[in-house]
């Protein structure tokens, strides 16, 4: 569709749910009048503690809504009985509006089948519509301008649910047909073409005309089979201001979540917000999940989605990429040779090896909100990322959000294991010598260059178990794409698979591959493949220093954090403004390898330090933050016997935070709630740590 985005606003529902510092559970008690209801704009007092966040309005930008952008629907429309006769008395003078407000200024619709009685909706909000099933009518008016451009588009939020449709009639109860569409659906002779087509699969469909007539009542017939939960939004630009006016006096938009517990990530609307440049590593209880992310102000910009499959023997995990109104983004580029003509080509594929698989996009609209659909198996454990490689650099310190990453190397005599995937490889060290045993499947281990400068690096390996097959060792960067050795000793030709840097048999004599420059400062990943019981050595280093050099003894407070550990609101959740885990299991899980490495290492005294999204005065944030990193300790000391002397906890709300920060406040000074999420969040350092020494001394 040409001019979609040219002519409407994308509104983005974000989710209240998800452990806002200070957002407003939405209210579960309903005003309604005998008679009709009057839409009254209240202005709730927001406390200035609240992390209160607003849904943001989107400039109108130019898109094109592809054809059959939603996938083609089982079911068939319904069949128009003689459409005329059904529209009869829409225009007719009793036109009473039947909705419903809640004490947060929020509105549901109670649809009717009396179309002379339908709800009349405001112009470019969205609502959530409760549907029984069968035929139901909405209304809305048009503006003043003629030729006006209006969208229309709904989302079926009710897991295997049929397909819902949205028609359009006048007043005399002819059907109006879309201008443009992005469902494939084209009904034969004799039934409506409908606006919008939204299956049980969470996506927004949209259609849009420019065809309406000026301060005119339009209706909208909502036909879907049993009931099933829908949101529903008319948009036009010309009575934008008006509608985000109100939205800023009203304060967040968004009544799905607390009303019907709907799971967040199941659907667009309950789309995950989640940080640029930060790492959510989860399991899917349901066969697509939902994030959101908001682009930066820069034109042009590339940005690159990595997708993870942690679980071995799972299906592929296919990912795309959509806008407020449904249509799939196409990729610029991708790592995939997926070709499909009857689904949108995907932009990542990640197999169960365990390897990344990463596309890219750099035609996204500067500080837009756009969303990540994973069709993924059910129970499947998945790591994205979404990277923008910013190069600005600032004072703030890094933190890590995946577990494995935020861990110190081993050392040499520690005992060697490796991981399953990329996301969870084992830190090494350059110019040590490891030694581990091949499991049935690939082992993973990483390792960190040297921040001075690009150097070379050697990759030798040795097999250790004499008549079993050759160990083939790969090289990965951290999008899942494998580097070609620039030298090696091997005579091993791939024409399908990587080519290996070492391929060690079983003679026992070392094998080793040398690399181009690598990227100063940066993790690489080493996948080793081999028969399941096979020994091997593992060394890794510059060419200068393929031996191991003697260091100096280190002291008894070695860091056991090489980062400090970040659990934000893609790993634990908690209630809005309060201390309390939104899903107390979900955090039992994601603390559970913290304490093991403290319990392992007992002398050593740990901070878990609060922050928060930058919304709301810093002591009341502080404050937060300080019983939220307080419910992090209580949980590792009663539920693991983590030793509560060996834990410091600290709140530094937003100000006193010296860790890298989402920018939650774009140059608007309006609130990026995607970019909050990441701010709201419990971090784990060593309290030796000279980071931790900077924190304390903030809040001394």
């Amino acid at each position: 569709m040409k001019h979609l985005m040219a002519i409407c606003i994308s509104s983005v529902l974000m989710i209240c749910a998800l452990s806002a510092c200070g957002k407003k559970d939405a209210g579960n008690v309903f005003e309604e009048s005998e008679s009709q209801t009057e839409l009254v704009e209240e202005s709730p007092e927001v406390p200035e503690s609240s992390e209160e966040s607003s849904v943001e309005e989107s400039p109108a930008e130019e898109s094109t809504v592809q054809e059959s952008s939603v996938e083609e629907s089982e079911s068939e429309a319904p069949e128009e009985e003689s459409s005329r006769e059904e529209a009869a008395g829409i225009g007719e003078e009793n036109q009473s509006a039947e909705l419903v407000q809640t004490s947060d200024n929020e509105f549901e619709i109670w649809d009717t089948e009396e179309t002379g009685n339908a709800p009349v909706l405001e112009m470019n909000r969205k609502y959530l519509v409760r549907h029984e099933g069968g035929s139901r009518f909405i209304a809305f008016t048009t503006g003043a301008e003629k030729g006006e451009a209006y969208t229309i588009t709904l989302e079926n939020l009710t897991e295997d649910s049929k397909d819902a449709y949205a028609i359009l009639f006048d007043a005399e109860g002819n059907d109006i047909r879309p201008t443009e569409k992005n469902n494939g659906h084209n009904p034969i002779s004799g039934k409506n073409i409908p606006f919008c087509v939204a299956g049980p699969r969470g996506l927004v469909s949209t259609g849009m005309s420019n065809e309406l007539e000026p301060n005119t009542t339009y209706y909208l017939r909502l036909d879907c089979g049993p009931s099933c939960d829908l949101v529903l939004k008319v948009a036009a630009p010309s009575m934008e201001a008006a509608a985000e006016t109100a939205d800023t006096e009203a304060g967040a938009f968004n009544p799905l979540l607390e009303k019907l517990e709907i799971e967040p990530g199941t659907s667009q609307s309950t789309a995950i917000p989640l940080p640029l440049n930060t790492t959510v590593m989860t399991d899917s209880p349901y066969g697509r999940v939902y994030f959101a992310f908001t682009t930066t102000e820069e034109q042009g910009k590339e940005y690159k989605f990595t997708v993870v499959n942690c679980t071995l023997g799972s299906k592929d995990i296919f990912g795309r990429v959509c806008d407020a109104f449904g249509n799939a983004v196409d990729p610029t580029e991708r790592d995939n040779d997926y070709y499909s003509y009857s689904i949108i080509t995907p932009l990542c594929i990640a197999g169960s090896s365990g390897t990344a698989n990463t596309g890219m996009i750099n035609t996204l609209d500067p500080g837009t909100t756009y969303y990540v659909y994973l069709d993924i198996e059910v129970g499947t454990t998945y790591a994205l990322r979404i990277s923008t490689q910013d190069e600005a650099e600032d004072e703030a310190f890094p933190t890590s959000s995946t577990f494995a990453s935020a861990k110190a190397p081993l050392e040499e005599d520690d005992p060697f294991y490796t991981g399953s995937n990329q996301t969870v490889a084992t830190m090494l060290q350059p110019n040590i010598r490891y030694y581990g045993t091949c499991s049935e499947n690939h082992d993973w281990v990483a390792f960190t260059t040297d921040a001075a400068e690009s150097l070379p690096y050697t990759f030798t390996a040795q097999n250790l178990t004499k008549g079993s097959d050759n160990i083939h060792v790969d090289v990965i960067d951290e999008y899942g794409r494998a580097l070609e050795p620039a030298e090696h000793e091997n005579t091993y030709y791939a024409y399908d698979v990587d080519i290996p840097f070492c391929y060690p048999g079983s003679d026992g004599e070392e094998n080793s591959g040398v690399s181009g420059p690598l990227q100063p400062n940066t993790t690489y990943y080493i996948r080793i493949n081999g028969a399941a019981g096979t020994d091997f050595m593992l060394l890794i280093g510059p060419p200068e220093k393929e031996e191991p050099v003697e260091e100096e003894e280190q002291p008894e407070n070695d860091l056991i954090f090489q980062e400090a550990f970040e659990l934000n609101e893609t790993q634990v959740r908690f209630v809005g403004d309060e201390a309390i885990f939104i899903d107390e299991e979900a955090a039992r899980e994601a603390l559970k390898p913290v304490a093991e490495i403290l319990l392992a290492h007992p002398d050593h005294p740990v901070l878990i330090a609060g922050t928060t999204a930058t919304v709301g005065t810093q002591e009341s944030c502080v404050d937060l933050s300080d019983r939220r990193a307080a419910a992090v300790k209580d949980l590792l000391v009663k539920e693991y016997g983590v030793p509560a002397d060996q834990l410091r906890t600290i709140g530094l709300g937003y100000a006193d935070d010296i860790f890298k920060r989402g920018k939650d406040i774009d140059s608007n000074g309006r609130f990026v709630e995607t970019e909050g999420a990441k701010n709201r969040r419990v971090l784990v350092l060593d309290a030796n740590d000279e980071r931790a020494q900077k924190v304390l001394e903030k809040r001394s």
